[in-house]
């Protein structure tokens, strides 16, 4: 059965990966965004040829071209040093058990067919089901989710003294600042007084000599 045409909404995921291909540098912006609209769909043309050709079709490319820029995603974004189980598996604290579990379905058999000199499977296959097994139970997933938050609070506070600590810095500069103008002022009035004072003494002295 031939696979239906994706819509849009679902071909963010394709056309950033695509992109990524094309613009290697694209990959550290990649990497701090969210993942796009359509992981479902990039999963999919990663290990089903079918899929793969149908969103050939409507991108106009070829189905390996679309097969290779979806697995160049896969590694250096989804499988990128830092990111989360919920990235790991191309999804968010928000996606469902079930979907998850289909996208670790299909990054395993994505891993058992890559077959290239430098491809750590191993590496990659450790990696992703140590992320299921983080969240593949509802305990497991709420420990881990309370996890992140405890990762993520210290962060937050660290950032609030940061920002307290440019806030006193910014003050403590404004204060040096506003007394370094008033210290200018007093010595420019002390300049002033100066000259007036050797002009009275230049004119004092002039009327003397004649």
């Amino acid at each position: 059965m031939t696979a239906l045409p994706p819509h849009d909404d679902e071909l963010a995921a394709i056309r950033a990966a695509l992109s990524l291909t094309s613009l290697p540098p694209f990959r550290r912006q990649l990497r701090k965004a969210a993942l796009p609209e359509g992981m479902d769909l990039l999963l999919s043309v990663a290990v089903d040829g079918g899929a793969a050709a149908a969103v050939a079709t409507r991108l106009q490319r070829s189905p390996q071209q679309i097969m290779e820029a979806a697995g160049f995603f896969i590694e250096q974004i989804m499988l990128a040093p830092g990111g989360d189980s919920y990235r790991t598996l191309g999804g968010s604290r928000e996606t469902p058990s079930q979907q998850l579990r289909q996208h670790f379905v299909y990054l395993c058999k994505w891993i058992h067919a890559e077959e290239r000199d430098g491809f750590t499977a191993k590496a990659y296959l450790v990696k992703i089901t140590q992320a299921w097994n983080n969240i593949k139970t509802p305990d497991r997933r709420a420990a881990y989710d309370q996890s992140l938050d405890a990762h993520l609070s210290p962060q937050a506070s660290g950032d609030d003294r940061k920002a307290r600590g440019w806030g006193a810095q910014k003050s403590k500069r404004g204060s040096s600042a506003k007394a370094s103008v008033l210290h200018g002022r007093t010595r420019i009035g002390v300049r002033r007084k100066r000259r007036s004072l050797i002009s009275r003494i230049i004119a004092f002295a002039i009327k003397l000599k004649f």
